[in-house]
């Protein structure tokens, strides 16, 4: 490089700041300290490609020019990109070549300086005058392994005395040490803000701003300079009032529309919030209709028990006194008996006084007679009701009684075989009942489980979850099964039972994240499950998922819930589980790993497998979906199911119990037909001798007067005596049904006492509904039959609950569909609220919140202060815009002055010309612009435009080039024009 100094005019003014001296620390390819004296009168540099012309010219821009508007070899960058490898850092680093890594290819920059290191520039300016010089300094440190441009340390420094840049090599090798710079300098202006730094010594230097500093970075390389139209309008003319009015007007345009768009976006929101209320309203009332229920069944039993014992408590203490007063009855029943007795006999030694020894006798045949005829009539009542009641008519006479005899011989060989058939048919019939009756328990039990969470999982596994996550200390929501967090595709509901076998291995593995397996782990080891648990570390990181194999893969039709494991299982699913699901057996040769709609699985190249334990649409085996209210409607319906089938069961049953009984009877009766001979059932024959025993008893009596006296009195004695006889038994009789009574309510008290006493008090509240209903089904409620009001309550709250639930779940569905509605169309006020009808109390406070804001109720009133605010800006620009002209020649006459003074050629002198350049196109901006701010172009639509740099409103959209700033034409309307101008000839 060259350095030659040149005369640029005949005389050097004093008074003047110009550039003396540059020294340079370490900056790029200077290596050490450097310094260069500047001629006063001018300077040039020259050299060959390299040499560090544009090394120290960016030294000087460095200290100079704003860090942010400070560009690097400028004049290689308006005609290549060889300068955009110049920045500070690579400066401070000496970057001196750019090679390629032998090994990667990549291109490197090779530096001179490595570790951690520094750099200095320094500019001495002086004024001619005597006084003293201005120093302006920057001093840089970079840190070992640093490299970009924020991590460089920068302090500038204004110094008016002498001072070279090696006396600051001791302050820069171990940082920059501010305050040991200012002690040493003490009247140095020290700052680490550049904009304090420039202000300081524009001011010093008389230096008009920031655009004469910007004009001489800009100016330090002719080659980097466009035009003098450019110079003109970017560095000598003040920058034109329109820029800011524009973005004045475009900032307070997007910030009405914006709070525009706010209002009718708070006013939608107000509509759509209102929209899920009725949802949220339904789904929290039945889902408490559901729980009341629920609540009430469960406490049900318990206040069944607590109630009849107390109705069996009170009933004892009744039958007690009811007792004591039976007793009290026999004894005089039985006293009474006593004297009866004592009376007849007395009447009796009477008649035998009278000769009544005969009549007795007679009177014991006529009672053997008549006690044998009574025989023969029970029997034959007992014979002809059995006969009967198998459809048997009772026979006349003894020989159609031995024709029936031997009928009955006959049919009961055939009788004995067909109830040995009914015994059979009955065991079988009982045990598919019972069968039954256990599927019903099992498809409850499981129901019931299934109502108290969430998952399709087994209730083994939830539960064996559950104990897990307690021992562990954490959650069970924390450790979630993969089948819970997959869910078949709606479009692809007929693969779900195929898709169901291939995934179960997966679907059925708790998944634990990686930070608490060691929980796990511990807890497991010390705990007995009672079931299988397959459980896996996720970690916190997986390996992105590799793409299906083919379109028809199981990976298309799975659906994976986010969150925290969704990328790991996208992972294991792409990894292990990319089957093809085939339509028929035929092409799962075409495939390695492949599912047929019948749920026949291809695992490998050779393996297949059929797993029909059940069918491959039985829902209830399913174990995938982020929910399980399918499987809820599901089981309800085989529970109703299993329930009919049951009652057909127990139809059967009583029938062919029925068949039997009829069958024992209709044995029972032809068998009595062997043992009774008709001489046992003939009535008119025993009525006979009744008959002929009597006649002679009245010959006695007619023989003797006395005697029949003492007969009738012994009579009426035996009536009084049986009469007597007749009420203790009564009175017997009430006794024993009131300790039988008794006997009873001792086992009721005994019975449930200790379970009443064991289970645990029902809530007043929960008993006085659980009263209410019992007395709705009965008035009067007693113990011996509370069982059966207490079965008709359970089944009438077993319906409540299952409607409750299925409102509550249609509930559910809609407010999900509204809220996956506003969290698509507002996800930002949505936030970390779900579309989960739980999250409905986060909704109704947002609504609460927007309501309470009034926002919608200021839409029209937001519009028309757009408007009119709007429409002033615009007015004010237009008017600015005219006014630029004058303007702009009020600030090019002192120029033109000042050139008239410099010949530009011989008699010949430089003028700019201000020149109008309003095409049809900048005329027409102009008219949109009084449209605009006459209201006669303004949008009256309920959606604003939106407002950017290069608009203002709908009119300047429309506008082909449309920035406020610079109006169509090409050219700005008050950008001087430049012309060589001859003076007139005198």
């Amino acid at each position: 490089m060259s350095m030659t100094m040149a005369a640029t005019a005949p005389g050097i003014r004093t008074g003047q700041w110009r550039l003396e001296r540059v020294e340079l620390l370490n900056w790029g390819t200077f290596q050490g300290h450097h310094g260069l004296d500047i001629a006063r009168k001018g300077f040039l540099l020259t050299g060959h490609s390299g040499s560090g012309k544009s090394s120290l010219v960016d030294a000087i821009s460095a200290v100079l020019t704003p860090r942010g508007k400070l560009h690097f070899n400028a004049a290689a960058q308006d005609t290549s990109a060889r300068g955009e490898d110049r920045t500070l850092v690579s400066y401070i680093r000496g970057a001196w070549r750019r090679s390629a890594d032998d090994e990667t290819g990549e291109v490197r920059a090779e530096y001179l300086r490595t570790g951690a290191t520094f750099s200095g520039i320094l500019l001495r300016y002086n004024d001619n005058t005597g006084a003293k010089p201005v120093l302006l300094l920057k001093l840089y440190h970079l840190r070992r392994g640093s490299n970009t441009p924020a991590d460089v340390s920068e302090l500038s420094i204004l110094l008016q005395e002498d001072a070279t840049l090696t006396g600051f090599v001791d302050y820069l090798r171990n940082g920059i040490e501010t305050r040991r710079i200012k002690s040493t300098w003490p009247a140095a202006y020290v700052t680490d803000k550049h904009s304090a730094f420039a202000s300081r010594f524009c001011r010093l230097m008389g230096i008009s701003g920031e655009n004469a500093v910007l004009l001489l970075h800009r100016t330090q390389s002719a080659k980097s300079l466009g035009s003098l139209d450019d110079l003109f309008r970017e560095f000598m003319l003040d920058r034109p009032k329109t820029f800011d009015i524009a973005t004045t007007a475009v900032a307070q345009f997007g910030e009405l529309s914006e709070a525009h768009r706010l209002v009718v976006e708070a006013r939608e929101q107000v509509d759509h919030l209102r929209g899920m209320e009725e949802p949220a309203r339904a789904f929290g009332l039945n889902s408490a209709r559901a729980t009341d229920a629920a609540v009430l069944s469960a406490a049900l039993t318990s206040f069944r028990d607590e109630w009849k014992l107390k109705l069996a408590k009170d009933a004892k203490a009744a039958a007690q006194a009811a007792a004591l007063t039976a007793q009290h009855d026999f004894d005089l029943a039985a006293a009474t008996t006593a004297e009866m007795e004592e009376a007849h006999s007395a009447a009796r030694r009477q008649v035998d006084g009278h000769g009544g020894q005969a009549l007795r006798d007679q009177q014991t045949q006529v009672d053997l007679a008549q006690e044998r005829e009574r025989d023969v009539l029970g029997r034959r009542v007992e014979l002809a009701s059995k006969l009967e009641a198998v459809g048997i008519s009772f026979p006349a006479s003894f020989e159609e009684y031995e024709e029936l005899r031997a009928a009955a011989r006959t049919e009961r060989s055939g009788l004995d075989a067909a109830r040995a058939a009914s015994r059979q048919t009955i065991n079988e019939l009982h045990e598919a009942r019972g069968a039954a009756k256990a599927k019903v328990r099992d498809l409850e039990t499981e129901l019931k489980s299934l109502r108290g969470r969430r998952s399709n999982l087994g209730d083994t596994l939830v539960t064996a979850r559950s104990v897990v996550a307690e021992a562990a200390g954490l959650p069970a929501s924390a450790f979630p099964f993969a089948g819970e967090l997959l869910e078949v595709r709606k479009e692809f509901a007929d693969w779900t039972g195929a898709i169901e076998r291939v995934l179960r291995p997966l679907a059925t593995v708790m998944l634990v994240p990686e930070k608490h397996i060691d929980r796990v782990r511990d807890a497991v080891d010390g705990l007995f499950l009672g079931a299988r648990l397959v459980f896996e570390s996720v970690p916190g990181r997986s390996e992105p998922p590799r793409a299906a194999r083919t379109e028809r893969s199981l990976l298309s039709r799975v659906q994976v819930a986010d969150g925290p494991m969704a990328g790991w299982l996208h992972a294991v699913l792409s990894g292990n589980y990319d089957y093809e699901c085939v339509d028929s057996p035929a092409e799962l040769g075409g495939s390695e790993k492949a599912v047929t709609r019948a749920g026949q699985v291809k695992r490998s190249r050779t393996r297949h497998e059929k797993d029909d334990r059940s069918r491959v649409d039985d829902r209830s085996t399913w174990v995938l979906g982020f929910d399980n209210a399918d499987k809820l409607e599901l089981l309800s319906s085989l529970v109703q199911a299993a329930r009919a089938t049951a009652d057909q069961l127990a139809d059967r049953v009583d029938a062919a119990e029925n068949r039997r009984e009829a069958e024992r009877l209709r044995a029972e009766a032809l068998a009595l037909t062997e043992t009774h001979g008709w001489d046992q059932l003939d009535a008119g024959r025993a009525r006979a001798r009744v008959e002929s025993h009597k006649e002679r008893l009245a010959e006695i009596l007619a023989a003797s007067g006395d005697l029949r006296a003492a007969e009738a009195a012994a009579k009426e004695a035996k009536t009084r005596w049986a009469a007597a006889q007749k009420a203790q038994q009564a009175a017997m009789e009430s006794m024993a049904e009131v300790k039988t009574q008794l006997v009873g309510l001792d086992r009721i008290v005994l019975e449930l006492g200790p379970r009443v006493a064991a289970s645990a008090d029902v809530p007043e509240e929960l008993a006085a509904s659980l009263r209410e209903r019992f007395l709705r089904q009965r008035r009067s409620i007693v113990h011996d039959v509370i069982d059966e009001v207490a079965l008709t309550v359970a089944t009438g709250l077993g319906a409540e609950e299952k409607q409750a639930t299925s409102q509550a779940a249609a509930a559910r569905t809609a407010f999900a569909s509204l809220a996956g509605e506003f969290r698509r169309l507002w996800p930002a006020k949505a936030g970390d609220l779900t579309d989960q009808v739980e999250d409905g109390g986060g909704y109704l406070a947002l609504l609460e919140q927007l309501v309470a804001d009034r926002l919608p109720d200021f839409e029209t009133r937001f519009f028309e202060l757009m408007e009119r605010q709007s429409q002033q800006n615009v007015a004010t620009l237009a008017n600015e815009i005219r006014r630029a002209p004058l303007e702009v020649r009020d600030r090019v006459a002192p120029i033109n002055g000042s050139l008239k003074r410099s010949a530009f050629d011989a008699g010949r002198f430089l003028k700019i010309v201000v020149k109008e350049n309003r095409g049809e196109l900048g005329r027409k901006f102009l008219s949109d612009l009084q449209d605009i701010s006459a209201a006669h172009g303004w949008p009256r639509a309920a959606t604003m435009p939106k407002p950017s740099s290069k608009s203002c409103g709908a009119s300047w959209r429309n506008s082909p080039r449309a920035n406020p700033a610079t109006p169509p034409g090409g050219t700005n309307a008050w950008t001087p024009g430049f012309t060589c101008a001859s003076p007139p000839r005198k």
